[in-house]
């Protein structure tokens, strides 16, 4: 992760903010951004230098495995079964 720098939570607005000022960061070359991320952090940077983008994490997050699958099918029986007690 040679590319990666992990900074204080308190100063996402003032990296990214010098991060919009940077000579390397032209209308050319964008930064992006969730597309479901607040809109101060696009302001942050610079909204000509913003892209905003579908996250990819969100769409590989979606995929489930039969594990997590089976897990959700179980949860919707015992939900059943509560409800059902519930009357």
């Amino acid at each position: 992760m040679q590319h990666v720098s992990i900074k204080p939570y308190d100063a996402v607005f003032s990296s990214l903010t010098s991060l919009g000022q940077s000579p390397t960061t032209t209308t050319e070359r964008k930064v992006l951004v969730a597309s479901n991320a607040s809109w101060a952090l696009a302001k942050a940077v610079g909204e000509d230098k913003v892209a905003m983008v579908k996250s990819p994490i969100t769409a590989s997050k979606a995929v489930k495995n039969e594990t997590e699958l089976e897990g959700m099918r179980a949860c919707h029986i015992r939900d059943g079964a509560a409800l059902i007690e519930y009357d």
